[in-house]
């Protein structure tokens, strides 16, 4: 089967600097939601995110946030 999947990165709760819209999740998790629903809406398959920080800890807590916030909301639309 094939299935389309996009890199991007991603900042729960705030902007990334000079980002480009396409490949970009930022905002609060409201708004990455709806990009997220967006993205799928177009045919994305599978969204690869990796957290735009500084540090490991800002990192670990951008993966956690987007865990705790965005991932069960996306999972239960797609059910």
């Amino acid at each position: 089967n094939f299935a389309l999947s996009l890199r991007v990165q991603a900042r729960v709760g705030g902007t990334v600097d000079d980002a480009q819209p396409a490949s970009t999740l930022h905002g609060d998790a409201g708004e990455i939601i709806e990009q997220v629903h967006a993205y799928a809406a177009a045919g994305v398959h599978q969204l690869v995110i990796e957290p735009f920080s500084s540090n490991l800890q800002d990192f670990l807590e951008q993966l956690e946030q987007f865990a705790r916030e965005i991932g069960p909301v996306v999972a239960s639309s797609r059910a």
